[in-house]
C-alpha cells in the first residue's frame, strides 16, 4: 500500500508503509509517479525522538529510485534517508537506530524553501560566554562570528526566542572547528524557563556525536514540534563546553 499526501502542498506529509511482501508491486506503482526533485529531500522515520545526522551518510547509493532508497533505509534500520531523483542519489543516515514498530513508515520534510527561519535575528539567551562570542551571534547569518560558552561550567546551554509558537520542522547547526560537539540535547518550550533548567520542554532532538570531520551543518529532523523557544545543552557526561557557528530553526505556522 501506498499513501500520499497531497503533491499541491509541501508542508504536507507524503508517506507510505512499506509491506514486505509487495516490493515489486510497490516498485510498479512507484514508477508511474516520477517526482523529480533538484536538491535532496529529507524523509524521515515517524513515531521517534531523532538522532542529528552528520553531513556524511552511513551508507550511499548512486542509483536508486525512491522507493528503492526508502527499502534500504528501511533494511537498515535508518532514522534519516536523502534522495535526490534527477541524479538517482540516496544518502542513509543513523542505520540501526530505528527499531520500533514505525520502521516502515518514512514521512518526508518539508523542504527549506517552504519554511522559514525563525531564529534569524530573535532574542538569544545563553550561559557565559567568551567576549564578543555572545549568543546573538548564531543567528546573525555571519558564519565568520560564533557563540562560545565559557568552559568549566555544567551543562551550558544556549536559547532562542522565535517570538510565537510555530510548527517546528529542522535545525541546522554549524559547528566551530573545535566545538568538541556531543552529548547535545535539543527542546522545545511554551514559555520562557529558568536559564538552564529545560526539564519542562519537549524534548526535539538529540546528538551524541562526537563530531569530525569536515566542519558543516549538522540537522536535527522532526515530523514537526509546536514551540516557541528552542533550547540546546550539553549534558552529561558532556559538561564543559559548546560553541557553534550558527543556528537555523526552519518552521511553519501551527
Amino acid at each position: 500500500m501506498i499513501s500520499l499526501g497531497s503533491m499541491a502542498n509541501p508542508s504536507l506529509k507524503y508517506a507510505w508503509r512499506l509491506q514486505p511482501l509487495f516490493p515489486l508491486v510497490l516498485l510498479f506503482i512507484w514508477s508511474g509517479i516520477g517526482i523529480k526533485t533538484s536538491s535532496p529531500e529529507a524523509w524521515i522515520a515517524g513515531g521517534l525522538v531523532h538522532e542529528c545526522v552528520k553531513p556524511i551518510p552511513d551508507v550511499s547509493l548512486t542509483t536508486a529510485r525512491l522507493l528503492f532508497c526508502a527499502m534500504q533505509a528501511k533494511r537498515f534500520g535508518a532514522v534519516v534517508f536523502f534522495y535526490q531523483s534527477n541524479s538517482g542519489t540516496c544518502g542513509i543516515y543513523n542505520v540501526n537506530k530505528n527499531t520500533t514498530s514505525h520502521a516502515s513508515v518514512y514521512t518526508r520534510v518539508p523542504p527549506a524553501s517552504a519554511l522559514e527561519d525563525s531564529a534569524s535575528w530573535k532574542f538569544t539567551n545563553g550561559t557565559d560566554y567568551y567576549i564578543p562570542f555572545d549568543p546573538p551571534s548564531a543567528v546573525d547569518g555571519d558564519e565568520g562570528t560564533f557563540f562560545s560558552a565559557v568552559a568549566g561550567i555544567n551543562s551550558p546551554y544556549w536559547l532562542v526566542d522565535m517570538g510565537e509558537v510555530r510548527n517546528v520542522h529542522f535545525v541546522k547547526m554549524l559547528p566551530t572547528w573545535n566545538g568538541d560537539w556531543e552529548f547535545l540535547e535539543l527542546r522545545l518550550g511554551m514559555e520562557f524557563e529558568t536559564p538552564g533548567n529545560f526539564t519542562s520542554y519537549t524534548l526535539f532532538a538529540t546528538f551524541l556525536g562526537p563530531y569530525s570531520g569536515t566542519v558543516d551543518y549538522v540537522y536535527c529532523y522532526s515530523l514537526g514540534v509546536l514551540g516557541r523557544y528552542l533550547s540546546i545543552q550539553k549534558m552529561p557526561p558532556g559538561t564543559d563546553y559548546l560553541s557553534f557557528t550558527e543556528v537555523k530553526v526552519y518552521t511553519s505556522l501551527p
